[in-house]
């Protein structure tokens, strides 16, 4: 079995970092452009997900690569009538660099 998301169950859970780096401090989430609640972490992917995508050169420097993606959304999942799907908001964290702890 391999694992390529995380699912926040817990409201109160939070991202799980790959490395102190580039994290996304709670200040910094926008809040919802709709209804203006706050957004939380509902899941993230993780780089497992690289082995599914059948890249053409994995080693090349325009290679995806990341540590993860944590997708936020509305605390309040509110909808809008008129649009089926609303954005959301991602913030991606680079995997460990050559200065990062």
């Amino acid at each position: 079995m391999t694992c390529i998301m995380l699912l926040v169950e817990n409201f109160e859970m939070s991202e799980l970092w790959v490395n102190k780096g580039h994290q996304l401090p709670k200040e910094k989430i926008p809040a919802c452009p709709h209804c203006k609640a706050p957004r939380r972490p509902e899941f993230q992917v993780v780089p497992q997900i690289l082995n599914f995508l059948n890249l053409d050169d994995p080693t090349s420097e325009e290679a995806l690569d990341f540590g993860t993606i944590v997708i936020y959304t509305c605390s309040k999942s509110c909808s809008n009538v008129d649009a089926v799907y609303l954005e959301e908001f991602a913030w991606v964290q680079p995997i460990m660099g050559e200065n990062d702890e």
